[in-house]
This record gives structure tokens, sequence and C-alpha cells, in this order.
């Protein structure tokens, strides 16, 4: 029993902090989210990248200089619980969230996720967009990511608000351009074949 308990626990942290995709970390941050009702704020910063690897990042030489700066002066900033006071503040800008809303994140569902890969300072990751609902009512939150050991770690969940009209029709409009854009490089491609063909 105990040698099964064991595998459980290890396969339950792999899982939290070993996220391989943009993906598994858009689903990683949703969970998040819809246990906030039952995470105090270091349950929520396990989700986060460690104080640990913070302390490495700050560390890296294959990281710029001014990236490492960035990283030692938040690691100035920690209370005596482990955790860094920037993911508290985003921790209790959720709760002031939930309090003016007044929803149960517990009855969170899975909209949508999408990201753009970034690189700045030597370090990879991305950006993305979680898109959910809680109670029909649609809510999105930004979700920032790096690689570290060959896995993404989150180092930020911020900008979660309540989507407003405006917002979907702004949604709806990068769709239509992003279709547009598509179809303009389908339609140059294509022509640029029929001239090799002619060529030949």
């Amino acid at each position: 029993m105990k040698n099964i308990l064991t595998l459980i626990l290890i396969c339950s942290i792999t899982f939290t902090f070993a996220q391989k995709t943009p993906e598994k970390v858009g689903d990683l941050a949703f969970r998040t989210l819809k246990s906030m009702g039952k995470l105090d704020v270091v349950g929520y910063a396990d989700s986060y990248l460690s104080l640990k690897m913070h302390e490495e990042l700050a560390e890296d030489k294959e990281v710029d200089e001014r990236t490492r700066e960035e990283v030692s002066e938040l690691l100035s900033e920690v209370g005596d619980d482990g955790v860094l006071d920037w993911i508290r503040k985003e921790y209790n800008r959720l709760v002031d969230t939930q309090a003016e809303f007044q929803f149960s994140w517990s009855k969170s569902k899975f909209l949508d996720f999408t990201y753009k890969l970034m690189e700045r300072g030597g370090l990879e990751g991305f950006q993305g967009e979680l898109r959910m609902t809680i109670e029909e009512v649609e809510y999105t939150a930004d979700v920032t990511a790096i690689l570290r050991n060959d896995a993404y770690k989150i180092i930020s969940i911020s900008g979660f608000r309540q989507v407003t009209d405006l917002d979907k029709e702004l949604f709806e409009m990068l769709e239509e351009l992003e279709e547009s854009v598509d179809e303009s490089i389908e339609e140059a491609v294509e022509e640029e074949e029929s001239d090799d063909d002619g060529k030949e």
C-alpha cells in the first residue's frame, strides 16, 4: 500500500510540475483556477516555477544579465511561507475578482487555450490566453510560461477578467483575420507552384 501511495505521489508531482507542452500548461492553469476555492496562497504557488528554480535562474549564465537581475529582484521579496510577493499579488487579485462577481470557482468549464511561442533574454517560452466559463459567463486569463529542464513552468497567471461583448467582437475579428491570412498564404503558395510548373 505504501508503495502504491508513493507511486501516485510521484505521478502527481510529475504531472503538476513537468508540463511538456503548452497545451498541458493551459490545462494546469485551468485546473488551478478551478481549484481556487480550496487553495491557499501556498497551494496556488505550487503551480508556478518553484522558488528553487527562480534561484537557479538568477544564477544561470546562459540567461542574459538583465533577466537574471529581474529575477534576483523578485527573490528579494519572499514571504515567510516561501511565496514570492508578486505571486501572492496575483493570488489576491483572483480572490478579489471572485468576491466582486460572487461566482463558484468549482463551476468553471474549459473553453479554449491559445498561445504564441516567444524568446526573451535567453529564455524560451510562450504567452497564452485561457478562455473559460463560470456559471455560463465567459472569462479569460493570460498565462505565461518558460522552458526549463525540457518542461514548461508557469511564471504568471494574470489579467483574469470577465469577457465583454466588445471582447467577443474582437475575438471574432481576429479569427476572421487569421483565416484571411491563411487563405492568402495558401493562394500565394499555389500561385508560386503553378508558376514553377509553367516554367518547366
